[in-house]
């Protein structure tokens, strides 16, 4: 084996290892990005919720809204379904119950995804 193939066998190595280590990067930093932004908009909703049964108003109700609407740009078919039967059964007692179980479940099993 002459000199030229032994340094050329190394540099594609290293750029092979510098590729996969650049693509691995950016995966886990937009896994990180993702969980960050479902995790603000999950207590930003959870929060805009707390506030709306212990103080109801118009401008709570619409801050809730506001925090269903992020949530519905990122979250699961399951999660939006979720978060419209709290929204439909506001004042159904044992209904939201249930309802509310059914989101703590899917707020759940969607940031599991990050672990």
């Amino acid at each position: 084996m002459d000199l030229i193939s032994l340094f050329t066998g190394l540099g594609m190595g290293s750029l092979l290892s510098v590729a996969s280590q650049y693509y691995f990067n950016e995966r886990s930093k937009s896994k990180t990005l993702a969980f960050q932004e479902k995790k603000e908009a999950f207590i930003g909703l959870l929060n805009a919720y707390h506030q709306a049964a212990v103080r109801p108003s118009d401008e709570n109700s619409k801050n809730f809204a506001y925090w269903q609407i992020r949530c519905e740009l990122i979250s699961t078919e399951q999660t939006r379904k979720a978060i419209a039967e709290i929204v439909k059964t506001n004042g159904l007692s044992e209904q939201r119950l249930v309802a509310h179980e059914n989101l703590k479940i899917c707020l759940r099993d969607e940031l599991k995804k990050y672990f």
